[in-house]
């Protein structure tokens, strides 16, 4: 094997690294200045736009400047998007308080239920982020989209 190549991978190498390593630094710093609350969701959604730009083979892309777009013009959406998942979360969350609290000869029945549907959500979660930076379209199709792509693809889901 030449060094020459060895070399170029070792760059390439760094390079993806050094690349990662300042997108993750994007995404804490603009989490952090979105208070944690309003940053997470519009942070993620500007990381996954870049790494979309990636994947789509446009691997020059200025990092800062996609991101930082992304963020901006996704701000608001992502994070109704956000309240969307906080909600169900929160609601499934209070569910298993009832159900623990429940009748003792009834909570082995609730549970079983609510594990599916708590089980659907997250599956759904996977897909949802990727679903809204790669289409444009509204917050319910997005969501209903990333249910039925999750259900279409159970091998996928799975290995997630």
């Amino acid at each position: 094997m030449e060094t020459s190549s060895i070399l170029g991978g070792i760059y390439k190498l760094m390079d993806w690294i050094s690349k990662l390593a300042l997108l993750n630094l994007l995404w804490i710093a603009s989490t952090i200045l979105g208070l944690g609350v309003f940053g997470f969701f519009p942070s993620t959604v500007a990381m996954f736009a870049v790494v979309r730009k990636w994947m789509i083979g446009e691997e020059e892309v200025s990092i800062v400047k996609t991101y930082w777009a992304s963020f901006k013009k996704e701000f608001v959406k992502s994070n109704f998007l956000g309240v969307f998942i906080v909600a169900a979360g929160l609601v499934l969350y209070a569910d298993l308080l009832f159900i623990q609290n429940a009748a003792k000869n009834m909570a082995p029945f609730l549970y079983i239920p609510l594990f599916i549907i708590t089980f659907i959500f997250v599956c759904t979660l996977f897909y949802l982020i990727p679903i809204f930076v790669h289409y444009e379209m509204k917050l319910t199709d997005v969501i209903k989209n990333s249910f039925f792509v999750m259900i279409m693809n159970p091998l996928s889901t799975l290995y997630m």
